[in-house]
């Protein structure tokens, strides 16, 4: 049995997310949660919402328990990006582009 959880148009670049994601994977959920909470990135607390909200999915129906439950995907997926313009030297415009992702979690057990 699965459950999934996905947190679609995260304000981050996904570069930032995927560092702090590779270091989890080898964790069970429930010490995933406990090196979030900890961990000092803004990419922590949004993986923290999105792992939360898997485990109680998985949980909800009384068939798994967090204990027994295993990552089997973590997928963080670029998002559109949002293409802003930035007053520059001699009248000109430089371009900047705020980048966002789509995270996506399943687990099993």
């Amino acid at each position: 049995m699965e459950a999934k959880a996905e947190q679609t148009f995260a304000r981050i670049s996904p570069r930032k997310v995927r560092i702090v994601a590779k270091a989890l994977q080898t964790l069970t959920p429930a010490e995933c949660l406990v090196r979030l909470k900890f961990t000092n990135k803004k990419a922590a607390g949004i993986l923290y919402k999105v792992v939360k909200q898997a485990i109680d999915s998985a949980t909800r129906d009384g068939k798994l328990k967090a204990e027994q439950l295993k990552f089997k995907e973590i997928l963080v997926n670029p998002g559109p990006i949002l293409k802003r313009w930035r007053a520059a030297a001699r009248g000109r415009g430089t371009k900047i582009n705020k980048k966002t992702c789509h995270i996506k979690i399943i687990l099993s057990n």
